[in-house]
């Protein structure tokens, strides 16, 4: 049976405080191949932790955020490498590539020329008003408005900062606490003619082996037997599913 979006992220949500405030209560361990369409496979004799992966958020909410807590990303000299590149594109160019209305393209022009490269990323101490904010408040999609992350406590910040990646075009993975500049730049966009000096023809490609390792090694530390996905094919297609 096919559970619908708002069935999907109760069962998350509630999935999420059932492993961080009672760990020791027994958690099925759930597959969910796609967030739009897909059965909920349950192995009710699972005690372990899940790894959950989750795409981003086209809509992005920089208002000043209600918390201190913040992490690094893994890949800013990855991320920088795709920034610089969109960075010396016009805004007409950009919205091509993007296929964005003329007000984004203006939008996202300008978010580009002001983005900060990895140096200078890697050093920032917290949230900075319209500029930096933690990515699991910056997203505002329907998944993350559903999680609110800035009601939860401090034990289910903590497990989703070690359990869930969050699949992202630009940064790769991320943290839900990692700080993330505004941008605009989905898994598929067709970077093969207007991006070709990146080293591979997609940015599917560009990811998947920094990706899969990731996730593997996340599966592997936290001793976790299950992959939650919650992603959407475009962002699953990032990863290796098969190679876990």
């Amino acid at each position: 049976q096919i559970a619908p979006i708002p069935n999907i992220l109760m069962i998350w949500k509630g999935l999420l405080f059932l492993s961080t405030i009672r760990p020791t209560v027994s958690i099925a361990a759930a597959r969910i191949t796609t967030m739009r369409r897909s059965a909920l496979e349950i192995s009710p004799s699972s005690t372990q932790f899940l790894t959950m992966i989750l795409s981003p958020a086209k809509s992005l909410d920089f208002a000043p955020p209600q918390m201190d807590l913040h992490s690094v990303p893994s890949y800013l000299e990855r991320a920088d490498e795709i920034a610089l590149l969109l960075k010396r594109m016009e805004a007409d160019e950009l919205g091509e590539l993007l296929g964005i209305s003329a007000r984004l393209s203006t939008l996202n022009h300008l978010r580009y020329a002001a983005f900060d490269p990895a140096a200078t990323a890697g050093t920032i101490d917290g949230p900075i008003d319209g500029k930096y904010k933690q990515a699991v408040l910056a997203y505002d999609g329907p998944a993350y408005r559903a999680l609110d992350a800035a009601t939860l406590p401090s034990e289910a910040l903590h497990y989703l900062q070690s359990h869930l990646s969050i699949i992202s075009g630009l940064y790769g993975a991320l943290r839900p606490l990692d700080l993330i500049q505004p941008y605009r730049l989905e898994m598929a966009t067709k970077t093969r003619e207007r991006l070709p000096s990146l080293p591979k023809p997609s940015l599917h490609a560009y990811w998947r082996e920094a990706l899969t390792a990731h996730i593997s090694q996340s599966l592997t530390a936290h001793e976790d037997v299950a992959l939650v996905n919650l992603a959407s094919k475009e962002y699953s297609k990032a990863l290796d599913l098969r190679g876990l």
